[in-house]
């Protein structure tokens, strides 16, 4: 056995990226150095580190995991993507026509080439794949004009080609804005040439009828409008997203009905439109597949409805939901965004405000919950919460006497969780006596009131269960 140096640690990193390649591959190797390293990287999952010494040096450990990395890649052609939307899969197999057609053509298959070139044109106008129609266009063309003259089948592609040209570089300059606009909010940069652009692409939006266009069209004027909190604006951009969507005859994924309406539900709840939030969230649940990620996204929001509408069943009826079908998909963050989710039902059932079994523990629910930056908040909530119901005040105490220190390094620009924190903080200085707490919390209650609440579109990272609501359960514990 040898030791591996940081080098040859960073050289080897790509040969893991085979899990992820081999999800999707039809490869699978059967015998020798190949079928070892698949054991460990996908069966044994070995740390990269710890995999390189089965081998007999790290070159060779190279040569071996580009072998199966190229031989994975090549299996990936060969799925048919039953896991897919048939949306999805039709996409997949007009590429992989595209790519065929190219091999024919440079094979010297010529006839045969153009032949499934034409076929493949069609089916990528119909399903808007502006990039492969225009890959056809030009082949036909070339074709027509040089290899196989033919005036009326030159003019037609020659035409196609222009139409193509134009729509791919309309559709670059709708999608290029949109990756600079989400970049530049996060790096916190300015934004003010964004409004001229957006006009150039309302322009351009007059003629350009493909769905990508305009998907990233109307997704810059959204971000856009959520970037400067304009509400009413998201309104009418969804709604009119929804009314060009709808009138579109290219065939189109359920996910561009489903994100727009989608957006709309944040705006609705916290604006209090409970029933157009409610009608949308039905709407939505009906789109993708049950158990797929974008439908327990929109069975969050349904859980978020029921705790500000104060319809506990509603919230009882989603988390049921999310717990008996099972997900088509791994992720972490809406793993925790349900046990949050639990973990309130949690708290109201131990004040009496409902009844469902629902098993919890505070420091199981602390360790075994993981969450991104802005849902963690929820979870000192919780914390404290479930302590002060407790009876636990020695616990309580000793997070209080760090919960400055927790709000300066995790609550920037999250006004609202610091006061309500602070208002936490008022039953430790209140010695846990409801008209002490009330008048230590009183600066801090106020400030919160005059602070509009926000629903976080990603679901139940800010929010969830309104700030209100949560010191009416503590206030009430209190009192004698």
């Amino acid at each position: 056995m040898f030791q591996t140096s940081a080098f040859w640690v960073k050289r080897c990193v790509a040969a893991f990226y085979i899990s992820d390649i081999s999800e999707f591959s039809t490869f699978r190797p059967s015998s020798g150095d190949l079928l070892k390293l698949f054991q460990l990287a996908i069966v044994d999952e070995v740390e990269k580190e710890s995999a390189v010494q089965f081998f007999k040096s790290p070159t060779y450990f190279r040569q071996i995991s580009k072998r199966l990395k190229d031989k994975l890649l090549d299996g990936i052609l060969l799925n048919s993507f039953t896991q897919l939307t048939k949306f999805e899969q039709t996409h997949f197999r007009i590429r992989k026509r595209n790519l065929e057609m190219m091999m024919l053509l440079q094979s010297g298959k010529k006839e045969t080439a153009i032949t499934i070139g034409e076929e493949t044109l069609l089916s990528a106008e119909r399903y808007g794949l502006v990039d492969v129609a225009l890959n056809m266009s030009r082949e036909l063309e070339h074709h027509y004009s040089v290899v196989d003259t033919n005036t009326a089948k030159r003019d037609k592609y020659y035409l196609k080609n222009l139409r193509n040209q134009k729509l791919l570089l309309q559709e670059i300059k709708a999608q290029s804005l949109f990756s600079e606009l989400a970049f530049y909010i996060k790096k916190n940069r300015s934004t003010e040439h964004v409004p001229g652009f957006i006009e150039l692409l309302e322009v351009l939006s007059r003629e350009n009828k493909e769905y990508k266009f305009n998907l990233y069209y109307y997704s810059v004027k959204n971000l856009y409008a959520r970037y400067k909190g304009d509400q009413e604006q998201i309104i009418i951009n969804c709604k009119e997203a929804a009314d060009f969507f709808n009138r579109s005859t290219t065939i189109l994924p359920y996910t561009t009905a489903w994100n727009f309406k989608f957006q709309m539900i944040p705006v609705y709840l916290t604006k209090r439109h409970f029933g157009n939030a409610s009608i949308l969230i039905e709407e939505c649940l009906k789109l993708p597949s049950k158990g797929s990620y974008n439908w327990h996204l929109t069975l969050l929001y349904k859980a978020v409805l029921g705790f500000h509408n104060n319809k506990r069943l509603t919230v009882i009826n989603a988390f049921q939901q999310a717990q008996k079908v099972p997900k088509k998909f791994k992720s972490d963050e809406v793993e925790g965004r349900w046990k949050i989710v639990g973990a309130y039902l949690a708290l109201f059932k131990k004040v009496g405000q409902l009844k469902y079994p629902v098993e919890f523990r505070t420091y199981r629910f602390l360790n075994d919950t993981k969450a991104n930056a802005t849902a963690k908040v929820n979870m000192k909530i919780l914390e404290l919460l479930h302590l002060l119901l407790d009876g636990k005040k020695k616990a309580y105490m000793a997070i209080m006497e760090h919960i400055e220190q927790y709000i300066s390094r995790n609550l920037k620009g999250n006004a609202r969780a610091k006061y309500f924190l602070r208002m936490l903080r008022a039953v430790e200085d209140g010695d846990y006596n409801a008209l002490r707490v009330e008048a230590h919390a009183k600066k801090h209650y106020d400030l919160l009131r005059r602070t509009a609440s926000t629903i976080n579109i990603n679901v139940l990272d800010s929010e969830p269960v309104p700030y209100s609501v949560l010191w009416e359960i503590v206030m009430a514990h209190l009192r004698p």
